[in-house]
């Protein structure tokens, strides 16, 4: 792939902040960013964007009806987003943030009703990788998010990956290298009793449930 002026290159465990700056600047004028976490690259803009969410729902070619979700700099922020979280959600987190476990709870009056598609609930994920956190703590704001795909695409594990499918749509790529695990996260209801797996990904539901 030819180089864009729009991909910027960053050490994945020391990001320059720099790019960080411009990264986060791009977000708060409403734009689009792809970034790297420790599943696959993401793709993200502001929550509370409107017009921003819409042009993720159209650079995926994602239908409506099918919610992002919210990336989290601090695992505290479950409480303050979910609405009655129940301890399974808050063990789940303290055992397994930052990591590939996205967990699904009600929603709260915080979380934008455009991004869960009108739904009552959300799921929420705090990302195991330096660039994403870094990005989140700059922006000062979660991050409405999704795998950096088409829909229905393969998924991103490079950044090339991610903007040979949607570069056109995106004003930014962060380039950290490839993705570690390399594999979506594991969606977790913790809306039922007992919890209910969504989407098994890089937690097997073996190791998930000995712990919720």
């Amino acid at each position: 792939m030819a180089m864009s002026s729009k991909i910027i290159q960053v050490d994945p465990s020391r990001p320059d902040p720099l790019a960080i700056e411009r990264a986060a600047e791009i977000l708060q004028r409403g734009g689009l960013v792809i970034f790297p976490t420790d599943t696959v690259y993401g793709l993200g803009c502001l929550a509370g964007n409107a017009e921003a969410t819409e042009r993720i729902f159209r650079a995926k070619g994602r239908p409506r009806r099918q919610p992002l979700i919210l990336l989290i700099g601090d695992g505290s922020d479950l409480v303050r987003l979910g609405e009655s979280v129940p301890d399974t959600a808050q063990q789940a987190a303290a055992r397994f943030w930052p990591g590939p476990l996205t967990i699904v709870v009600k929603r709260s009056q915080q979380v934008p009703v455009e991004l869960v598609a009108g739904g009552e609930t959300v799921g929420i994920r705090l990302p195991n990788h330096p660039v994403a956190l870094a990005l989140i703590s700059r922006a000062a704001s979660d991050l409405a998010s999704t795998s950096a795909n088409r829909s229905g695409g393969e998924n991103a594990i490079t950044a090339e990956d991610a903007f040979r499918q949607i570069g056109s749509e995106v004003d930014l790529v962060l380039d950290a290298g490839p993705a570690s695990l390399a594999v979506p996260s594991t969606v977790v209801d913790f809306t039922t009793h007992p919890p209910k797996m969504i989407r098994e990904g890089a937690l097997s539901w073996d190791q998930l449930k000995g712990e919720i």
